[in-house]
């Protein structure tokens, strides 16, 4: 597959547009992926039924890791259309998903029950090679990723000018607003955004800007060989205390990795940990985070990851108490 993406890059263009773009991330599915096939049965499964019970009318998706990015065409001459059309199947998937592999034989165990949606629109680039979409790229796609985060336990959030009035009443009352704060996007101004009601909790630490306020950290040095050798979980000493352990940032860095396999001379590669893989605790000796290794050892062998003696960083971002 990578040679054939290698290939039709040769001829790949960019398109500009301005679609609709949902991502939808299943909550918990780090901390509970213990058994392999079970994991690997169960997204196999859960990505199959949502790309056939509601994303078949995307014009293109793909996987992000325990969830999905989905991109959707909007009819410049009926956007309602298609707001309220992406709006009421993002709240069935919410409300469906806990009984969404129901019935089928393979899955005879306990699986996640919650999802959290991010749903933004507005321009962005298409690349495309012939009559394949190889990618996409731009602002509302990196905005639906930062709701995602938001709506947690599980729910659905909207970028205040995806047209919540284009709603009809009954779905937009489903809704209340608030204004947020978040990294990358806004951290100094906020934007307004509605979310589900019911059953989202916007957390305190999104509620408040971003710069200017205190911020703490933790920090791993090692290399990918030993990071690969650290079973189970690791717990990393954190400078001060968070204001919110939810909004803790955890990632990995590395020097970037050229298409022939060297280091990139001046190029940093990061790769976000799952809030899901991290866990708060607080001890005698100091608060720690709790990473989840598995995952971590999912994000240095993804393609283009550092070599076996590469140095990387396993960093914690976080507001301060």
């Amino acid at each position: 597959m990578h040679l054939d993406f290698r290939r039709l890059l040769e001829k790949a263009k960019g398109v500009s547009e301005f679609p609709i773009a949902l991502n939808v991330d299943i909550r918990g599915f780090t901390k509970w992926s213990g058994d392999s096939a079970e994991s690997g049965l169960f997204i196999k499964k859960t990505y199959i039924r949502l790309i056939d019970e509601y994303f078949a009318n995307a014009s293109f998706y793909k996987a992000t890791g325990d969830g999905l990015l989905v991109i959707f065409p909007v009819d410049e001459n009926d956007p309602q259309a298609a707001v309220r059309a992406t709006v009421n199947m993002a709240l069935k998937i919410v409300e469906n998903f806990p009984n969404l592999n129901q019935g089928d034989p393979m899955i005879n165990f306990e699986t996640p029950q919650a999802v959290g949606v991010g749903l933004a629109r507005g321009p962005a680039s298409r690349l495309v090679s012939g009559h394949k979409v190889l990618d996409y790229s731009g602002s509302p796609l990196n905005l639906a990723s930062r709701l995602m985060e938001v709506a947690r336990p599980e729910g659905v959030i909207l970028d205040g000018n995806f047209g919540y009035e284009l709603l009809t009443p009954s779905i937009a009352k489903r809704f209340d607003s608030e204004r947020v704060y978040l990294p990358g996007v806004a951290p100094k101004t906020g934007i307004n955004i509605f979310y589900t009601k019911d059953c989202t909790e916007i957390p305190a630490s999104a509620k408040r800007p971003i710069e200017g306020t205190k911020w703490g950290n933790g920090v791993l040095e090692s290399t990918k060989r030993e990071l690969l050798e650290l079973p189970g979980t690791y717990m990393l000493s954190l400078d001060s205390t968070p204001a919110d352990p939810n909004s803790i940032v955890c990632y990995i860095r590395h020097v970037s990795r050229t298409t022939a396999g060297r280091k990139r001379k001046g190029g940093s590669t990061r790769r976000d940990i799952p809030p899901d893989a991290l866990t708060f605790r607080e001890f005698p000796d100091g608060p720690v985070v709790e990473i989840a290794m598995p995952e971590v050892h999912r994000l240095l062998n993804r393609p283009r990851g550092p070599g076996p003696s590469w140095p990387v960083e396993i960093c914690a971002e976080f507001i301060a108490v």
